[in-house]
C-alpha cells in the first residue's frame, strides 16, 4: 500500500507519467539525466514510475537498473533504509537474470550497502557484505568481460575490498572493541595487501594515494610513526603531482595529527595551516573546521591568544555553515509545501470542471468521492510528515543552538583558568568579554527557541509595532561583523 501511494504521490506531485508506448531508451536517458543533475527527489519519483514501465514490458535488466538508481538516490539523500531496500530488490532481480553482468552488478550493490552499514556503525553487517564481494571475485568465473585481464581486474577489485575491510577494523578499534591493537594489526595487513595489489596491477594514482594515506593512519594508530610519516610523504608527493586539493588537504590534516601526538606542536600547527589554506581556497568546510580545531589544540597551552583566535574562527565558521544549511532547509520546505498546496487546489478545480452532463453525474460523483479520499490521505500524510519534520528540526536546532554557546563558555573558562597567571589584564578582559558575548548569545537563542515553539503551537501572540528599519539592519550587521571580517566582506546599509 505504501509503495502504491508513493507512486501516486509522485505522479500527482511531479507529473511523471510514462506512456506505455514510450521509447525504453528515452526513459533510461531521462532517468540518468535526473540523477546526474543531483535532483534526487525527482529521480526517486521518475524511477518508481520507470520500474512499473519496465515491469509491464518484462524488461528485467532495465528494471534492475531502476532499483539500482533508486538505491543510489536514497543513499545520496542519507535515507539508508530505503536505499538498502532498493539495492536488495536490484540484487533479487539480478538473481533472476543471471549471467556474468549480474555478478558484477551484485558486487556493486553489496559494496554500496556495506558502505552504508559502516557509516551506521553496523560493522558486522558491513564486513559480511565485503566478504561476499571477495568470495564473488575469487570464483572461477567472476563475471568480468572476456576481453580484459581477469587476474588484473580481480586483484584491483580485491584491493578495494581489502581497503574497505581495513576501515571496518579501524572503526571497531575506535569504538570500544576489547582488542583494539588486534583490530589495528588486521587493518594494517589488509591495507598492505591492498597497496601491493594496487601498485603491481597499475591502479589509478588517486587510489594509490588513498591507500597510502589509509595505511599511514593505521601505522600511526599502531605507534609506527616513522612508517606513517614515510607513507604520508609519498602520498603528498603523488597528490601534489596530481594537483588534487582534496587529497592534499586530507594528507596535511593527518600529518598535523601525527605531529601533534608526537608533541611537535609547531610542526603540527604548520601542517594544519597548510590544510586550512587548501580548505579555504576550495570551500572544504569540514576540513576547514578540522584544521582550525587542530591549530587550536596545538596552541592552547603555549599561545593562548592565538588559540583564542583559532577557536573564535572555528565557532564563527560552524555558525555560518549551520545557518546556511538551516536557511536552505527552510526554503526547501516552504517551496515544497506551497507547490503541493497549489497543485492540490488545481487538481480539485480540474475535477470540478469535468462535471458536466446529468447522465454522467453518478460517475462524476464517484470520481469526486475518490478524489476527496485521496485528498484526505494526502493531507494526513503531509501533516504527519510536517510534524515529524518539525520535531526533528526542533531537536536539531536545540542541540546546535544550546550546545555551541555552552561548549564555547566551557572552553573559554577552561583556557582562562589554566592561563590566568600568564595573561595580561587586557587578555583577561578580552576573554571575559568573549564569555559575556557567548552568554548573551545563549540567552537570546533560548528566548528565540521558546518563542518559535510557541508560534508553531499557535500560542504566540503577535503585536504590530513601528520601528526604524535602518537600526534593525545595523544591529544585524554588527552581529555578523566577525564573520564578514573573516571572509573579507563589506556590508553597506
Amino acid at each position: 500500500m505504501l509503495r502504491v501511494l508513493l507512486f501516486v504521490l509522485c505522479l500527482v506531485g511531479h507529473g511523471d507519467v510514462i506512456d506505455d508506448h514510450a521509447d525504453p531508451d528515452s526513459v533510461k536517458a531521462e532517468l540518468i539525466r535526473y540523477l546526474e543533475e543531483d535532483d534526487f527527489e525527482k529521480t526517486v519519483c521518475f524511477a518508481e514510475a520507470a520500474v512499473e514501465f519496465y515491469r509491464s514490458r518484462n524488461d528485467l535488466m532495465d528494471m534492475a537498473g531502476c532499483y539500482m538508481t533508486l538505491g543510489n538516490a536514497y543513499q545520496r539523500m542519507g535515507q539508508y533504509e530505503e536505499a538498502i531496500r532498493n539495492y536488495n530488490l536490484c540484487s533479487e532481480t539480478m538473481d533472476q537474470i543471471g549471467g556474468p553482468m549480474a555478478k558484477v552488478n551484485k558486487r556493486y550493490v553489496l559494496n554500496n550497502m556495506a558502505v552504508m552499514y559502516l557509516e551506521m556503525g553496523e560493522y558486522d553487517q558491513a564486513e559480511t557484505m565485503w566478504d561476499r564481494c571477495i568470495a564473488s571475485v575469487n570464483e572461477a568465473d567472476p563475471g568480468f568481460l572476456p576481453q580484459y585481464d581477469v587476474d588484473s581486474l580481480r586483484s584491483l577489485d580485491l584491493a578495494t575490498y581489502y581497503q574497505n575491510l581495513a576501515e571496518v577494523r579501524l572503526a571497531q578499534a575506535d569504538n570500544g572493541d576489547p582488542n583494539p591493537h588486534e583490530k589495528i594489526g588486521e587493518a594494517i595487513r589488509f591495507l598492505e595487501q591492498s597497496l601491493d595489489y594496487s601498485e603491481r596491477y597499475g591502479a589509478e594514482p588517486n587510489k594509490i594515494v588513498g591507500r597510502l594515506t589509509g595505511l599511514a593512519k593505521a601505522y600511526f594508530e599502531a605507534g609506527r610513526t616513522d612508517e606513517a610519516n614515510h607513507n604520508l610523504d609519498t602520498a603528498l608527493q603523488m597528490a601534489t603531482t596530481l594537483n588534487d586539493p582534496y587529497m592534499l588537504a586530507a594528507i596535511h590534516l593527518l600529518k598535523g595529527d601525527v605531529k601533534l601526538k608526537l608533541g611537535q606542536n609547531e610542526n603540527a600547527e604548520r601542517a594544519y595551516l597548510d590544510a586550512l589554506s587548501l580548505a579555504q581556497e576550495n570551500h572544504f568546510g569540514e576540513f576547514e573546521m578540522e584544521a582550525l580545531n587542530g591549530a587550536y589544540e596545538c596552541t592552547k597551552d603555549s599561545q593562548p591568544k592565538r588559540a583564542l583566535a583559532y577557536f573564535t574562527q572555528n565557532v564563527a565558521l560552524k555558525d555560518s555553515i549551520y545557518n546556511k544549511e538551516q536557511q536552505a532547509l527552510i526554503r526547501d520546505f516552504e517551496v515544497k509545501y506551497k507547490m503541493e498546496e497549489k497543485e492540490h487546489e488545481l487538481t480539485l478545480q480540474r475535477e470540478k470542471n469535468r462535471q458536466g452532463k446529468r447522465l454522467l453525474a453518478l460517475s462524476a460523483t464517484v470520481a469526486l468521492l475518490l478524489l476527496v479520499l485521496l485528498g484526505v490521505v494526502l493531507v494526513v500524510l503531509r501533516q504527519r510528515k510536517r510534524r515529524n519534520a518539525l520535531k526533528d528540526h526542533l531537536l536539531f536546532v536545540v542541540a546546535h543552538d544550546i550546545k555551541a554557546p555552552v561548549v564555547t563558555q566551557s572552553q573559554l573558562l577552561e583556557m582562562t583558568n589554566e592561563h590566568i597567571d600568564e595573561m595580561t589584564l587586557p587578555e583577561v578582559k578580552e576573554s571575559l568579554q568573549a564569555l559575556q558575548i557567548s552568554t548573551d548569545d545563549l540567552n537570546e537563542k533560548m528566548q528565540n527557541i521558546i518563542y518559535w515553539v510557541k508560534g508553531e503551537m499557535g500560542k504566540a501572540e503577535s503585536q504590530p509595532l513601528h520601528f526604524m528599519l535602518r537600526e534593525l539592519v545595523d544591529e544585524v550587521v554588527d552581529e555578523m561583523a566577525l564573520q564578514t571580517r573573516m571572509k573579507s566582506l563589506t556590508v553597506v546599509n
